[in-house]
């Protein structure tokens, strides 16, 4: 219906059209073979059905996806969202597959099954937040130059954290519970979000041996390695380690931008380089032995503050 409780009739909503489900909506379940192509979704207050996108791929336009009650269930078909989704209560299972969102993406209330998928952040000056809820493979990747991304707050994820472009990405922590790091990103400088491994077991950054830039690294679970020994070379934002084992490169080089402190766990150099530089950083790395240090100015005025014994 083109109304609340109208008469039925109408055609399915277009990409001009935004479905609404309310109070007076039934059930919905999208055919097979149709793909949705609609300006938004709204699953309103009072709405205590289900949308059951039942697999199919769907584009969603700059009206977003709002989930304020009801029930919404993608199954594994890919999610184009060039809208926010604003999830604030209702229960959503996400697409199994690949959900592309190139505005903010916000989780305030209600429940999330990320249902093993991929959440793609593209997008300028957009925001992730979404509170206890947890995803599982987290990627950034932008299409234009000079796009920056934030996080409020915690963002849990159980599967992958991939970056291949985006130019910072600002505050909050990316808990990665039990997966992997995969960046080719050349560069994140000025990022300053933080990437912590809390896994008791083995997590890796860029096991396939690419060479890219992360967000700063913080070891701190008992039990917890993180081996980035594979890696072609590593640059990384800021390094923090009070427990856990750290595998450096091997034969290769580590460069940080940014504070570093090591003051628990193992860290092994495996024969490489560790380059520290930034403006205004610090260095305190307590005991821990090298194997090549260096010193990298990346601009006039450039002031390195060190702490500790290098050897």
């Amino acid at each position: 219906s083109t109304s609340s409780g109208g008469a039925g009739g109408a055609s399915v909503p277009g990409s001009g059209d935004v479905a609404i489900f309310d109070g007076n909506s039934p059930d919905c379940t999208v055919d097979s073979g149709y793909s949705p192509n609609v300006a938004g979704i709204q699953l309103a207050s009072g709405f205590s059905g289900t949308l059951d996108l039942n697999g199919q791929s769907v584009t969603i336009g700059s009206s977003g996806l709002d989930v304020d009650a009801g029930t919404l269930v993608m199954g594994g078909g890919d999610i184009d969202l060039n809208g926010d989704y604003d999830q604030s209560g209702g229960d959503v299972t996400a697409t199994s597959g690949l959900w592309e969102c190139s505005y903010n993406f916000t989780i305030s209330g209600g429940t999330f099954d990320a249902n093993g998928g991929e959440l793609e952040m593209e997008g300028h000056l957009k925001t992730l937040n979404i509170g206890s809820a947890e995803l599982y493979d987290l990627t950034y990747k932008t299409t234009s130059p000079g796009n920056r991304q934030s996080i409020t707050g915690t963002v849990a994820i159980n599967g992958d954290l991939t970056i291949t472009a985006v130019d910072r990405i600002s505050t909050g922590t990316i808990n990665v519970k039990s997966g992997n790091v995969i960046s080719t990103d050349t560069d994140l400088s000025g990022s300053s979000a933080t990437i912590e491994f809390t896994k008791v077991g083995t997590q890796y950054i860029n096991q396939g041996g690419q060479s890219g830039h992360v967000l700063a690294i913080k070891l701190a679970t008992s039990g917890n390695t993180v081996d980035a020994s594979n890696a072609v070379s590593l640059e990384c934002e800021g390094f923090t380690m009070s427990d856990g084992t750290f595998e450096a490169p091997s034969s290769k080089s580590f460069e940080i931008y940014g504070s570093t402190t090591i003051s628990g766990g193992t860290f092994n150099h495996n024969d490489g380089e560790v380059i520290v530089s930034r403006h205004t950083s610090t260095t305190n790395i307590g005991s821990v032995e090298l194997y090549d240090f260096a010193v990298s100015s990346k601009q006039s005025g450039d002031v390195l503050n060190f702490s500790g014994t290098l050897k």
